[in-house]
C-alpha cells in the first residue's frame, strides 16, 4: 500500500515460544525438573524465617527460562516492523512464587510490549 510516508506492507500475525539457558564450565546446569520436591526454608543468621519450606509439585524450569507471546509484523518505510506482546514463565506458578516472592512474581508475569525493526532470523 502506497502512502505519503512510504510503502506499507501487509500485516501478518505471529505466535512465538522461546526457551533457553546458559551454563558456565565447571558449574552444574539443570534446565528443568518435574515431580514433587520440598524446598527448604530460608533463614537469616539470627534465625528469622525469610521464606518457609514449601512442597512444590509438577514441571518447572530451574536454570532455563521461557517466554511466549503473539505479535504483528508489517513493512513500513521499507523496513520490517514488529509489535510483540510476550509473557515470561517458569511453567509453575508455585515455584515462581517461591523463588521470586509474591510481588516479584506479579512483575515477572506482566505482559511485555516491544516494538522493533529488523528481519527475522
Amino acid at each position: 500500500m502506497a502512502t505519503p510516508i512510504g510503502v506499507l506492507g501487509g500485516i501478518r500475525g505471529v505466535f512465538f515460544f522461546n526457551i533457553g539457558g546458559a551454563g558456565l564450565d565447571g558449574q552444574t546446569f539443570k534446565p528443568w525438573e518435574s515431580g514433587t520436591k520440598t524446598f527448604p526454608a530460608d533463614t537469616t543468621p539470627g534465625g528469622i524465617v525469610v521464606r518457609p519450606a514449601q512442597r512444590i509439585d509438577g514441571f518447572r524450569l530451574i536454570d532455563a527460562r521461557a517466554s511466549y507471546g503473539i505479535g504483528l509484523e508489517t513493512f513500513a518505510l521499507g523496513f520490517p516492523v514488529h509489535f510483540d506482546w510476550s509473557y515470561r514463565t517458569m511453567f509453575n506458578e508455585d515455584y515462581e512464587r517461591y523463588i521470586l516472592g509474591s510481588a516479584a512474581q506479579e512483575e515477572f508475569r506482566k505482559v511485555k510490549f516491544s516494538v522493533w525493526m529488523g528481519y527475522d532470523f
